[in-house]
């Protein structure tokens, strides 16, 4: 227990420095060097105004200098970035990796933490900004590649992932050639479609089209409530534009654990 709680405390150290390297996207900053400080009244935070989500709750979400709300985005990444750790090193025995079931091993939960943090990142940019920056898909991309000469068949999961890497992104454009035709505008983006590539590159295309159907379900979901929401409130929610990066980040985490498990359930529920 000693050992599990560290671990979730330096995950969510972790996640203090991913919201660095989201703040420091918009900025162009380095996310190395220079202190932290509040993006409002630039006042340097102190290393105890700096604990991830005790020190957020502590100032009841407010800067200690000029008393201007900060970001829920701050403790939510952090909380996250623990959640993703712990999962990954502690609550799972096996991981699905390019078509193949694979036992949990240190190297690799290792790596799949920085690979999912990239898509934690992506996710926080996307719903900010819609858009997917590439630098992160490569950093997330580099470690896929990685895991796939630690795996027990090396050749066999690199040649699986790179099938499902292709596989996987020209499904996904026909998605969104097909729902542009629908909706007469782009149903989602390009950078989904390069997004689809690491998570071929990552699952192959036996579970990679399980993290698709999941992501695509869980944002219909959403979508949908989101739309009943505004026109309760008669709102206009006709053009509405919700970013998929983060469902897509969602079902590739969800596959990466539970692998066809997935989708049987959800197929067992509807039976």
């Amino acid at each position: 227990m000693y050992t599990e709680l560290v671990f979730i405390i330096f995950f969510a150290c972790f996640g203090s420095f991913l919201n660095v390297v989201i703040h420091r996207y918009y900025s162009k900053e380095s996310v190395i060097f220079g202190s932290s400080y509040c993006p409002k009244c630039k006042y340097k935070i102190k290393w105890f105004d700096n604990i991830p989500v005790i020190s957020w709750l502590f100032l009841q979400g407010k800067c200690r200098a000029c008393k201007e709300p900060i970001s829920f985005v701050y403790p939510t990444v952090e909380i996250m970035s623990a959640f993703i750790g712990y999962s990954l090193f502690f609550s799972t025995d096996h991981f699905f990796i390019s078509g193949y079931k694979h036992d949990w091993s240190l190297p690799i939960a290792l790596l799949s933490f920085f690979i999912f943090c990239g898509f934690l990142v992506i996710t926080f940019i996307d719903l900010k900004s819609k858009i997917i920056p590439h630098r992160f898909l490569i950093f997330s991309g580099v470690n896929v590649f990685f895991i796939h000469f630690l795996t027990e068949n090396k050749s066999d999961s690199f040649i699986d992932g790179l099938i499902g890497m292709f596989a996987l992104s020209i499904a996904l454009s026909g998605i969104l050639w097909l729902g542009s035709l629908m909706l007469k505008r782009d149903a989602m983006g390009w950078g989904d479609v390069k997004m689809a590539l690491v998570i071929g590159f990552l699952l192959g295309w036996d579970f990679g089209y399980i993290a698709i159907f999941t992501a695509i379900f869980v944002g219909a979901v959403f979508g949908l409530s989101m739309m009943a929401s505004k026109k309760i409130k008669n709102q206009n929610y006709r053009n509405l534009e919700m970013p998929f990066g983060p469902f897509l980040a969602l079902g590739t985490y969800l596959t990466f654990i539970y692998g066809p498990k997935l989708i049987n359930d959800f197929f067992a529920v509807l039976s």
